[in-house]
């Protein structure tokens, strides 16, 4: 047409320059700091099922590493700066403002934000205690509005990943001869007891177990192909978890409440490990006038786990030593000595019942 000038202009989005992020002495914007804050928001950790929320940093952070063992109750591992200290690796966990040694008491639906702190600077100001870096959590509080309420459930199977792989009983019959062989000793094994680990294997025989001068079995010389790991841990375990949460508020006070109810199964095959945990917080704002304000925020936590007492001992050791020629279970239908299973289910119960009630004004 006749405009010869049009005047275009672009519209600054500058949404991720003027992130928040909470620091050990306040908040600041993120284009202002130098140091190394990583921040999750809490709906990437709320849309994961894990029992911790530590476990819902695995994978998302540059240089942090989470390990889990599988082990009903059992906190991860985090290492945030490493293995750097002869006395642990933990970091410290800052709550809503309260030093804990651990956030297992936290249900993951409650959490607004989490800021993991890794490098000197932004440690700087909680000194040795921020030697393995330090994660700061920032709980939900209640918004201006109608009260709200979220339901919120999820159903999970557990498997263990990264499982041991041991010879089978053929292959371990050789290996170990040709070393004794090769020592200059004389062979571990019989030809007779290869022979019916072969036949075995063809399925011609069943299990031979032989008996010695003194009327006792000789597991070691049996044709059993017993795979340890396998035998005493499930291919998966069920866990559940359910929340509630109430929220709402006005401009003068906000409130929010919430409960959560976790159950998790452990792998074991012949003994049961269990963890149960249940979880209230409560959190009310607000503003008296415009220089006085307050919040008051509390949370009750309650954790039953209960397991073997074996657990605790020998039991990875020696499950992992175990011959595969070994059988689990003798002729008569007896668990032998060396299986463990004995030790699991007769050797008493650890049971641990943790009841908490933090309060902060």
């Amino acid at each position: 047409g006749s405009q010869s000038v049009i005047n275009v202009q672009m519209k600054d989005d500058s949404q991720m320059l003027a992130e928040t992020v909470v620091i050990g002495y306040g908040s600041a914007k993120k284009r202002d700091l130098t140091g190394s804050i990583t921040n999750i928001k809490g709906d990437e950790i709320a849309n994961k099922p894990v029992v911790n929320p530590v476990s819902a940093l695995q994978g998302k952070i540059a240089g942090v590493q989470v390990i889990n063992s599988g082990k009903a109750g059992s906190d991860p591992e985090i290492r945030v700066r490493g293995t750097n200290s002869i006395n642990g690796y933990k970091p410290l966990y800052i709550v809503d403002g309260l030093f804990n040694d651990n956030i297992n008491f936290l249900n993951p639906e409650d959490i607004e934000s989490m800021e993991i702190l890794k490098d000197p600077s932004s440690l700087a100001i909680f000194g040795v205690r921020g030697a393995n870096g330090v994660i700061i959590i920032t709980t939900k509080k209640g918004k201006e509005g109608k009260a709200t309420v979220s339901y919120s459930n999820n159903f999970r199977w557990n498997s263990p990943l990264n499982q041991p792989e041991t010879m089978d009983s053929y292959r371990f019959v050789h290996y170990l001869n040709d070393a004794k062989t090769n020592a200059g000793q004389a062979p571990q094994f019989s030809q007779q007891v290869i022979d019916n680990i072969a036949a075995r294997n063809r399925g011609e025989i069943g299990l031979v177990v032989p008996i010695t001068n003194n009327g006792t079995y000789s597991f070691g010389e049996a044709n059993a192909d017993t795979d340890w790991y396998k035998l005493h841990y499930k291919d998966w375990a069920l866990s559940q978890e359910h929340s509630l949460s109430v929220s709402g508020g006005t401009d003068k006070l906000n409130y929010y409440v919430s409960g959560n109810f976790m159950d998790q199964e452990g792998l074991l095959r012949y003994a049961n490990d269990s963890y149960y945990r249940y979880t209230l917080n409560g959190k009310i704002s607000g503003k008296i006038n415009k220089y006085i304000s307050f919040s008051y925020n509390t949370k009750w936590f309650k954790t039953n786990y209960d397991a073997p007492s074996y657990l605790t001992g020998l039991f990875f050791h020696e499950i992992l030593r175990r011959w595969p020629n070994y059988p689990a279970i003798d002729p008569n239908g007896y668990p032998i000595q060396q299986s463990q299973i004995i030790h699991l289910q007769d050797g008493g119960r650890q049971k641990e019942d943790n009841n908490q009630i933090m309060q902060q004004l």
